[in-house]
Parts: structure tokens; C-alpha cells; sequence
């Protein structure tokens, strides 16, 4: 999400919401939700990666991002999270 967020420019909801992976870096397995790309999965295998697609939810998140004139919040909606504001 960190990533998505500060190196490709997406908005927090946009980072929130994405498809994600995740590597523990032992055992040597990545594992991937529904929607990364074909591309991505089969370049990690060819790597020497295992890859494993949860069959569950993955990981949940809340995000904040702030800049100079607003904050901006994204609940998980894997789990049915919300934010709340004030103008």
C-alpha cells in the first residue's frame, strides 16, 4: 500500500483497494491475492518464487495520507471498515 501510494502516485483509496501480495522471505513464498497480474505471478515463479493465491480476505489496512490542505483516510473494504470526517 506504501508503495503504491508514495511511488506510483495513487490516491489512498486507489492503494487501499488494490490487489496485494506478500513475502515473509521465509519460506520463500509469495503469496497473492485475485487480480495481480498473470505477468507479475509468473515472473516471480520463473525467479525461483512459490506462489500461493489466498483463498481467504489477505492482509487488512486502514490508511491516512496528509498533505498541506487536507487528510485523506480509506478504510479496508475486505473487512467492511468505514471513515468518518469533518469539514
Amino acid at each position: 500500500v506504501t508503495m503504491r501510494k508514495l511511488w506510483f502516485g495513487q490516491t489512498i483509496k486507489e492503494a487501499v483497494d488494490e490487489a496485494r501480495i506478500h513475502h515473509q522471505i521465509f519460506p520463500m513464498t509469495v503469496q497473492y491475492e485475485f487480480g495481480i497480474i498473470e505477468d507479475i505471478v509468473q515472473g516471480l515463479r520463473a525467479k525461483g518464487h512459490g506462489m500461493e493465491r489466498y483463498r481467504g480476505r489477505g492482509s487488512i489496512i486502514c490508511a491516512l495520507f496528509r498533505n498541506k490542505t487536507a487528510i485523506f483516510a480509506n478504510a479496508d473494504f475486505r473487512k467492511g471498515g468505514d471513515v468518518a470526517g469533518m469539514d
